[in-house]
């Protein structure tokens, strides 16, 4: 796995093993990066189930001030932390090992000093269950700020928030990926 883009483009990172942990692929990084473009620069990124850390350290990498790194899995945890020390972005980071669930309601506090963010949310395709909770999460704590969420899902599985505008949804193959605005992120 490498990184598509910015200061650290082209560099390899770590990844694990077997298939517990499913990298966002180059091609929807790419994608999402490219139609983000610019507005990138001096955002806090939020990388939610975030696995190798892939998004956040590509957000970095092409400019975000900031990134906050959140999961559950002990071995994603230690995959992050040594992708991050390999890239020199230790600095800028937060790396949270903790339900998104939990974090999610506790968002708020995370954004206090933050006029705009992105989060990228990426759950295990196999629970079903997880993003409609996300989901119901988000919309109860999302807080009133400008922000960018991207959720990238499988195709059968529907996602939706309230007091956010649908902005796009592209498909790649199985997958989607579908991007809300809050307030006036762009």
């Amino acid at each position: 796995m490498r990184i598509t883009g910015g200061t650290k483009k082209g560099m390899q990172l770590k990844t694990p093993k077997g298939k517990d942990i499913r990298p966002t692929s180059s091609l929807i990084r790419e994608a999402v990066f490219n139609i983000v473009g610019s507005d990138i620069k001096g955002v806090c990124f939020f990388d939610l189930c975030c696995g190798t850390g892939i998004m956040g350290i590509e957000a970095i990498s092409r400019g975000a001030k900031k990134a906050v790194f959140v999961d559950n899995a002990r071995e994603s945890i230690d995959i992050v932390r040594q992708n991050l020390k390999k890239t020199g972005f230790d600095f800028n980071t937060l790396v949270v090992e903790e339900n998104v669930l939990v974090f999610l309601k506790n968002f708020t506090k995370y954004l206090k000093d933050i006029d705009r963010a992105i989060i990228y949310i990426d759950p295990p395709y196999k629970n079903e269950k997880l993003y409609s909770a996300i989901m119901k999460y988000l919309n109860k704590y999302l807080p009133e700020k400008n922000l960018l969420i991207i959720i990238e899902h499988r195709i059968n599985i529907d996602v939706g928030l309230e007091n956010c505008e649908l902005w796009k949804v592209k498909k790649y193959g199985n997958k989607r990926v579908s991007m809300f605005t809050k307030n006036n992120f762009f």
